[in-house]
Order: C-alpha cells, then structure tokens, then sequence
C-alpha cells in the first residue's frame, strides 16, 4: 500500500561480471560506485544517458519515464538508466566502461 514503508531486500547485481551486493531501495549506479565500479554516469537524475547500460537478466522498478532519453530501440533492447533503476529481483547488467586512461 505505501511503498516507502516496504523493507528493503537484498539482491546480488552482476555488472560486468562483477558481483556486487545491493538492496531494492539502491539504485543500481549507487550500487556500483559504492563498490568502486567506474560505472560511467554525470546527471544522476535521468537526463543525460550516461549511465545508460543493458539490463541482461531480472527485473528492475525505473524511477522515471526514460523514453525522452533512450529510444525506442534501446527500450526494446533493453537498456536502462542505471541512476533510475532499483533493482527488483538479481540483475544482470551490460556497460560500457570508460577507458582506463581517461580521468
């Protein structure tokens, strides 16, 4: 009935092959970042498509509309907004990384 009281549940997010442990009150670029991924991301709010990756496996609940930034295309391929995604079940998720060399 109320979400905000609904109780957070862990869910394990692959990105990359890398496991990462997060919870379905976390975004999963929060989730990244708070295990040291360079997970690529600028606005954090939905409005630039930085972090735009492809959610491979799972499912996830999207914070925002993202079809004013992701196409048609990308929607059917699915590819998702990682600030904007909480992650509803285990995920798997494709990105791509920046480069090393690059700060």
């Amino acid at each position: 009935m109320f979400a905000f009281l609904a109780k957070k549940r862990a869910v394990v997010a692959t990105i990359n092959g890398v496991v990462v442990m997060s919870n379905t009150k976390e975004t999963v670029l929060e989730a990244a970042l708070r295990e040291g991924i360079r997970f690529p991301h600028r606005c954090r709010v939905g409005g630039c498509a930085t972090c735009k990756c492809q959610l491979i496996e799972g499912k996830i609940k999207a914070l925002t509309d993202t079809s004013y930034v992701l196409s048609g295309e990308e929607l059917d391929s699915g590819y998702i907004l990682a600030c904007q995604s909480l992650p509803l079940t285990d995920i798997e998720i494709a990105v791509a990384m920046p480069s090393r060399s690059k700060r």
